[in-house]
Order: C-alpha cells, then sequence, then structure tokens
C-alpha cells in the first residue's frame, strides 16, 4: 500500500511556494517516488539546510493509535538521517498539536513510545515549552494533553534533571547553551515544584554582570517585599563596580522598574545612576545614539531623563552639569534642551546659541533649537542665523537664507561674507543677497561675480543679476565676459584631452564673424555647467548671437563625439548644445541614441535624451517626445515623466496647453490646405495624403496617379519619400493620441477643430475616419462626418456647420442610445468607413443609473 499523487498533492501544494534549492528539489523527487511506492529506499536522500520543508509532510499523518503502513512511510521519511535534525522540533510539536485538538493520552503515549527511538523525553519537554509563548501568560489556563504531560514530567523529574531545566530557563537566551528565562517555566515551577521558584528567581536575577531584566517584574510579583530588598542590595554592590555603559543603563532600566513598582522607595539610587549616567553621555553622544528608557507613564532618551530626575533634585547644580556637558559634546539631546528651557526658560538661552553651533547635519534639530531661541530673544535669534551661516552642512546653511534676506544689516554682512575663505559660505552669502530686491543688493553681487572663481558661488549671483547686468548686451560686452572667464582661469585649457577646439567645425556669429578658439571655449566650459537639458545663462549670450543655419555641423559632430565617447553622464552638456544648435539630422541622432539608452536601462541618460529633444525644438523633435511621454507611460516611467515635463516646459513657453501643442507639431508639408502643387515639364500636378495615408498624386485631369512621373526632378523625389516616411511616423503617433483624446474626451473650439483637422493633410484623413459631436457644457448635441470634400453631414445626410461657441470631440458609444449607436455603426458601414481605432464598436460597459 502507498499513497496516490493525489494524496500528496496538499503536501506539495504547500511545499511549492518557497524558495527551494537544488538538493531539496531533488530530495523532494525522491520522497514522492518513495511514498508513491515507486522506490523503497531513501538512502540518496541528501543534507540541506532547507530540508525543513518537510515538516509539513506531518499534514498527512494520522493520530498514532491509527498509524498504518502509509503513516509508516511518512515517519520513515521525517526520522531519516538526512530529514531529521531539521524537522524534530517542528515534528514534535506539531505532533502534541494534532493530539491535542483531536486525540486521546493514548494517542499521546503511543507518540512519546515513538519519539523515544529517536530524542530523549527532556528534549520533548524542551521543545514543547519552547513553542510556548515566553511573552505570555505565567500560567497556561487550559489544561491541555500537552499542558498536563509537561506537569506530570515536572513532577516526576529527578533532581539533576530539575536542575538542568533550571539552568536551561535562566538568564538570556543562548542559541547553544541557553533558551533564557521563561515565564511559561515559572508558573509551571509555581505549580508544580513551589520550593525550586526562589531558586529559578535567584539563578535569574543574578544572570551576567547585573540582571536579567526580564525576570525582575516575575520577581516583584511573587514576592514584593523579599526581592525589593534583594535588588535593591544586588544595585548597591554593582554602584561599586565598573561604571561602563552597560552597567549603568542596566541599572538606570531596574531602578525605574523599582520606582515603577514601589514608588520613592530607590530615590537616592536613582539619583547616582542618573549622575552616573550623564557623567558617560560625552562618550555616548560621540557614538551617535542614545536607548529610550520608560518611567512607567512616558518614554525618553536616558539623557533627558537622567536630566529629569537630576534637576527635581537639585536644578542649580544640574544646570552647572549640563553646561559643562555642552562643551563637551557635540550637542544635547532636543528634549534635553526642552526641559531646560521648561525649568529655566530665558535663562536657558546659552544653552540654545551653543547647541545651534553643534556639528549635527540634522535639519529638523537645528530647526528645533531656532524655534526655542526666537521664543525668548529675537535680537539673538538674529545672531543665531549668521552663526548658521558658517556652518558645514548646507542643508544647515539653507535655514538661514529665507530669513536673513529680510534682515536689517543683510546687505553689510553679506558683503563682508563674499570674501570669506571658504566657498560655501560665499555661495551662500550671495543666496541671502539674490532675495533682497534693493538695488544696493544687485549692486554688491555685480561687482563680485567677475572675480569670484567658484562657479556655484558665481552662478548663484549670476541669476539674480543676469536679467539687468545683461539686459542691453553689446559685442563690447560680450568679449569682456570672456575675457573674465579667461582672468578666472576658466579657459586655460579644453575641458576634455579630446576637445580641442581647434579640431571642431567652425560657428559664426550673425554678422559673418567666426567665433575665436576662445569664445567656442567659453561656449563649452559654460555649458558644462548644467546639470540638466537646458541652455546655461551666459552660454545663451553667445548661442543668441549664433548663425543657427551654419551651426549644424559643428552640432552635430559635438553628437558625434558625444556617442564616441560612450555617452558619458559627465558628458551631458555636450548632449545639450548640440540639440541647442543642431538641425533635425541632430534629433535623429538623438532619438536613436534613446532608444538605445532605454534598451541598455540606462533609463536616466534617456530622461536627459527625451529633454534634448525638446530642446532641439523641431516639430520632428517634439512629435518623438510626445510619443515617449505615452509610450512610456507606465514602463519606464520616469522615461515617460521626463518627456511630459519637458512638453509641459515647452507649451508654457508658448502659453499653450501640452494637447495644443501635440495639434502644433504635426507638420503639413508644405501644402497648402489638403493639396501641394507642383509643375514637371510644364505640367501641372498635386499631391495629397488619400486615405490609406498615403502619398497620392492627380495631374491636371484629375486623374490620380500610380506614381509621381518618372520625369520629376531625382531632388522632387526624395523629397516625396521622405514625406511618406514621416506620414507613417505621424500616423503611429497620431491614431493612440487620438484615441487616448476619446477616452479623455478632449474638446476643440470651432477654429482649432477646422484649422486641426480640415487643413492639415494628415489630420484630414483622420477626421474622415472618425465620428464627431457638437458639445455644449460637456452634452452632446448633434453627431456628424466629414466628407472628402470637407463637407460637415449628419446621419441624415444633412450638411450641417459648427457654431462658432461650440466644442467638438471625438464621439465615445457610451454617450449614443443604444438605437443611435446602431444607426452610426451602419452608417459607417455603408460608406465603407475603415476606422483607425475602435471607436463605435468598441467594447463599453454602461453604469446603471444609482451608480453614476
Amino acid at each position: 500500500m502507498a499513497f496516490t499523487v493525489e494524496q500528496l498533492s496538499p503536501f506539495n501544494k504547500q511545499v511549492a511556494a518557497g524558495y527551494k534549492t537544488a538538493d531539496l528539489k531533488n530530495n523532494l523527487a525522491l520522497v514522492n517516488d518513495y511514498l508513491t511506492g515507486k522506490t523503497n529506499s531513501l538512502t540518496a536522500l541528501t543534507s540541506t539546510y532547507d530540508n525543513y520543508y518537510f515538516k509539513d509532510l506531518t499534514m498527512l499523518l494520522k493520530l498514532p493509535h491509527q498509524w498504518d503502513q502509509n503513516d509508516q512511510l511518512v515517519l520513515d521519511v521525517i526520522t531519516s538521517a538526512a530529514v531529521w535534525t531539521s524537522v524534530m522540533n517542528s515534528f514534535i510539536v506539531r505532533l502534541a498539536q494534532k493530539v491535542d485538538a483531536s486525540g486521546t493520552e493514548q494517542d499521546w503515549n503511543d507518540g512519546l513510545a515513538f519519539l523515544q527511538n529517536h530524542v530523549t523525553l527532556i528534549e520533548v519537554f524542551y521543545f514543547l515549552l519552547n513553542s510556548r509563548n515566553p511573552f505570555g501568560e505565567e500560567k497556561e489556563t487550559k489544561n491541555t494533553i500537552q499542558l498536563k504531560w509537561l506537569k506530570d514530567y515536572l513532577v516526576a523529574a529527578d533532581k539533576n534533571t530539575v536542575t538542568a531545566l533550571i539552568k536551561q530557563y535562566s538568564g538570556v537566551y543562548d542559541q547553544y547553551s541557553k533558551s533564557g528565562f521563561n515565564p511559561y517555566f515559572l508558573g509551571l515551577l509555581m505549580e508544580c515544584l513551589p520550593a525550586e521558584v526562589d531558586g529559578y528567581l535567584q539563578s535569574n536575577l543574578e544572570d551576567g554582570q547585573l540582571f536579567n531584566l526580564g525576570a525582575i517584574y516575575p520577581a516583584l510579583n511573587y514576592n514584593g517585599e523579599k526581592y525589593l530588598a534583594y535588588i535593591i542590595e544586588r544595585i548597591k554592590v554593582h554602584q561599586g563596580y565598573s561604571k561602563d555603559r552597560t552597567n549603568v543603563e542596566d541599572r538606570f532600566f531596574v531602578l525605574m522598574m523599582l520606582q515603577y513598582k514601589h514608588p520613592g522607595s530607590v530615590n537616592d539610587l536613582l539619583i547616582a545612576v542618573a549622575n552616573d549616567y550623564l557623567s558617560l553621555y560625552p562618550a555616548i553622544n560621540k557614538d551617535g545614539w542614545e536607548r529610550t528608557i520608560n518611567d512607567g507613564k512616558d518614554r525618553y532618551i536616558m539623557s533627558t531623563l537622567a536630566g529629569k530626575i537630576l534637576m527635581e533634585a537639585d536644578p542649580v547644580s544640574t544646570k552647572e552639569k549640563l553646561w559643562d556637558l555642552i562643551q563637551q559634546t557635540k550637542y544635547l539631546h532636543q528634549t534635553l534642551l526642552n526641559l531646560l528651557v521648561n525649568t529655566f526658560r530665558a535663562e536657558a538661552l546659552p544653552f540654545l546659541l551653543k547647541a545651534l553651533k553643534a556639528s549635527t547635519d540634522d535639519v529638523t534639530y537645528h530647526e528645533y533649537v531656532l524655534d526655542l531661541i526666537k521664543k525668548f530673544d529675537s535680537d539673538k535669534h538674529n545672531e543665531a542665523l549668521w552663526e548658521l551661516v558658517l556652518h558645514k552642512s548646507k542643508q544647515v546653511r539653507q535655514l538661514a537664507v529665507q530669513e536673513l534676506g529680510q534682515a536689517e544689516n543683510a546687505i553689510e554682512k553679506t558683503t563682508v561674507l563674499l570674501n570669506h575663505k571658504r566657498t560655501d559660505v560665499r555661495q551662500t552669502a550671495a543666496q541671502i543677497l539674490s532675495i533682497i530686491p534693493s538695488r544696493e543688493a544687485k549692486a554688491v553681487l555685480r561687482k563680485a561675480i567677475a572675480g569670484e572663481k567658484n562657479d556655484d558661488a558665481r552662478d548663484v549671483m549670476l541669476l539674480a543679476v543676469a536679467e539687468e547686468l545683461y539686459a542691453n548686451m553689446d559685442d563690447d560686452m560680450l568679449a569682456q565676459v570672456v575675457a573674465d572667464a579667461r582672468e578666472r582661469g576658466k579657459l586655460a585649457t579644453p575641458l576634455e584631452a579630446w576637445l580641442s577646439e581647434d579640431a571642431l567645425p567652425a560657428l559664426y556669429y550673425s554678422n559673418g564673424k567666426q567665433l575665436s578658439n576662445d569664445e567656442v571655449r567659453f561656449l563649452l566650459y559654460r555649458m558644462s555647467r548644467v546639470k540638466t537639458m537646458r541652455s546655461d545663462l551666459e552660454a545663451r549670450l553667445v548661442i543668441n548671437r549664433l548663425d543657427k543655419e551654419r551651426s549644424a555641423g559643428f552640432a552635430l559632430h559635438l553628437i558625434k563625439l558625444f556617442i564616441d565617447k560612450e555617452t558619458r553622464p559627465e558628458h551631458k552638456y555636450l548632449l545639450a548644445l548640440s540639440a541647442l544648435l543642431g538641425n533635425e539630422a541632430v534629433a535623429d541622432k538623438i532619438r536613436i541614441t534613446i532608444d538605445k539608452w532605454i534598451d541598455d536601462s540606462r533609463f536616466k541618460m534617456a530622461e536627459y535624451g527625451v529633454g534634448a529633444l525638446a530642446l532641439q525644438g523641431s516639430n520632428k523633435a517634439l512629435r518623438w517626445v510626445e510619443l515617449y511621454s505615452r509610450k512610456y507611460k507606465t514602463k519606464k516611467a520616469n522615461v515617460g515623466a521626463a518627456a511630459l515635463l519637458a512638453l509641459e516646459a515647452a507649451a508654457e513657453e508658448l502659453n499653450i496647453t501640452v494637447y495644443e501643442l501635440g495639434d502644433r507639431i504635426v507638420p503639413d508639408f508644405g501644402f497648402e490646405g489638403l493639396f501641394r502643387e507642383f509643375t514637371i515639364d510644364g505640367d501641372n500636378y498635386r499631391a495629397f495624403i488619400d486615405s490609406n495615408f498615403k502619398i497620392a498624386f492627380f495631374n491636371d485631369d484629375n486623374k490620380k496617379l500610380k506614381a509621381i512621373p518618372a520625369s520629376a526632378a531625382n531632388e522632387l523625389k526624395d523629397e516625396f519619400k521622405a514625406i511618406a516616411k514621416e506620414v507613417k511616423d505621424i500616423v503611429k503617433s497620431q491614431s493612440s493620441r487620438l484615441e487616448h483624446y476619446l477616452v479623455v474626451q478632449r474638446r476643440w473650439n470651432k477654429e482649432q477643430w477646422e484649422q486641426f483637422f480640415l487643413t492639415n493633410p494628415v489630420m484630414f484623413i483622420y477626421a474622415t475616419k472618425l465620428l464627431w459631436g457638437i458639445y455644449d457644457n460637456g452634452v452632446l448635441k448633434q453627431c456628424f462626418y466629414s466628407q472628402e470634400d470637407t463637407t460637415l453631414m449628419d446621419a441624415e445626410d444633412n450638411e450641417i456647420s459648427i457654431e462658432s461657441t461650440a466644442q467638438t470631440g471625438i464621439v465615445h458609444p457610451l454617450q449614443l442610445s443604444a438605437e443611435e449607436l446602431k444607426k452610426w455603426q451602419r452608417k459607417f458601414f455603408d460608406l465603407s468607413i475603415e476606422p483607425v481605432f475602435q471607436q463605435l464598436d468598441r467594447n463599453i460597459h454602461p453604469l446603471a443609473p444609482e451608480h453614476k
């Protein structure tokens, strides 16, 4: 007899969810074969740490008195040499639980008889007791078979066994020798062996350097008078021992327990331990962390509770002690400062001013201290803010910037700080001046800009005054800006060894003058300052004067260099500058590189790439940005988000919505309306986009041609090929874009709709393939479709017009009654209108009126 595969299914399903090593997978196959009778040996099983999964075989076992041949197969696996040590604990506990649930004492005795072939009874006791919650009740109320056996075993145990058990359940847990103090074991002793209780408690109270803290409450509950005196005596003895941190903290914890259980009993000892703790505080503060402690009502940082205890006993000497401490430490904890403020009010101000100089970078700490100072003395508060300007932490310095921008003597003090030897201090001073609106502050910044060698500090100054500084920039002023950069040592060498200006294509100003090497180097240097895809403020002084038509070669060379040098993040300024100066060839290079970055999971670089496309700014580039914003809306969402931000920035620049920008960037390819006329050999022709989004041609007799006449110039043929290719790209983006507009129910006013759909050669084809609606305050008033001659027709083929105040949108089938929907579906079928996406036949799920 053996198990069927179906009988083993619950076990295999339970095991399937977890991670398994190759050895375990092999063991599982061997065990399944053994249990189903395919094999009769388990010698091939190997030891592996995850053999603990076989504990779940207990689900296949019946109660011990019912064990048969199949149960014996399971027991063979569980007790096999390779498996037993991994599962014996769990197996014994689960067996006891199974008997408690539905068995009898005879089942337990039969089970014990089996277990004694593999473990000792004291091990069974350990496993069962350890399975109970050691933090639960000291006594078990439900008298189960398992509990009865534990009690019987303890009562019958000899002296050596009891001693071994007490040792096992004394002290702190040690995985090799002790289970640690166990309240449940204490409960068993109290009921079964009351004479052993004092010995058990005492062995725990004397454990380790001082006390096993977990045993104190049980001891006090058992005999408060005896153990209170005993513990106090032990503390007094240990008070004279080494006063290291662990010793002092343990005494502190124990004394707070005693004070909570017996208020007033240990006042003097608490004062002593509080003094001991604060004496160690400089070293503890240096470690950077403190333990918390409970006084029975609230939880405190240990230094704060020590201060509170001493403050209640002797406030004056405690204040002096804390003043000595704050000289020796990085900082006093903010709750300790708050204790000082609550006790001494304004007299605590020196502590707060000292604390503000703390070397900690924790901004919230400095914010807290500043708020405390502000309560007492506004002048001291301002002095403190100026002290923060000198702090080593940038985040802490920033706390002072906004407030100091409004201080009365801000210009005078920051003027001095602009000459400070530390760059970060000069930068902070510049930030303060930059938010002061006065002409005097701007004058100080302008004077400092030319000589400031640190770019970060200089950029802060520059941003504050650039508008007026460069408002009337002429060639001489630009030359001076470049000369100042040279004087500061910024143009001494190329930015990269491989970026020599001599090897770069020439750049020209719009007046025809070629840029010098210094001017090109200045442009590259300033663009290297940008952290995102944008132009630098001073780089724009050059860029705005360039002949953009003649910059294309320079831009293409830069993007190729960027790609050749493995598109590293530190070189992204080349990407930005090539985008700013480049034409659509550069945009194509950027797009191809973005796709490679996405394939290579370089998503941060892809974000920079879409930003660069937006910088390039051509309709073609912006179409790609718009595509990325939709394509990666959920997957690789950071790329999509970056693209959307780039579009929003471009739209904001034009003062239009992102949707309107999307309409604007669809090209018309130079068509006049829906056609483009051209002449070949004196004959007139017209190009248009047909219903399949293909380029098509009419001759002068309105006859549709299969292709452009063979005699057309190659240049014209290539132009139409390029248009055909780009139309394919547009269709890829516009079909999904318009379906999105269907879902979000975008609306166009009359002028916008007619301009976009009736005059653009590509979008007109979409106009003829969709059902449109005229809306008033969001309510559908009339449906129409567009014929190939741009006439707008209703369902009865009556010509209609859009009123100037109306809104137009793509009709969603949910907006139509069942009858109207069928009518329009039939109409589109009769007209052979092929939808560009599912509109009238899309799946819909109407809501019941009460759910709307």
